[in-house]
C-alpha cells in the first residue's frame, strides 16, 4: 500500500481500502500468477520435464 500499488486513505492509524480497488489489485496479481505458471509449464514442456 505504501508503494502505491493499492490506493488507501488513513483514518487515525488505520488504513481504509475500497473493495473495488482491492479486487482490482487481486485480479492483477492473479493474472501475473497465471502468466508465470503458463511460462513455467511451457519451459517444462520444452525441456521434457513434464509429468
Amino acid at each position: 500500500m505504501e508503494q502505491g500499488e493499492i490506493s488507501f486513505r488513513k483514518v487515525g492509524t488505520h488504513r481504509r481500502i475500497r473493495l473495488a480497488d482491492l479486487m482490482a489489485y487481486k485480479h492483477a496479481i492473479d493474472q501475473q500468477r497465471a502468466a508465470a505458471l503458463d511460462e513455467l509449464a511451457a519451459q517444462a514442456q520444452e525441456l521434457g520435464v513434464g509429468y
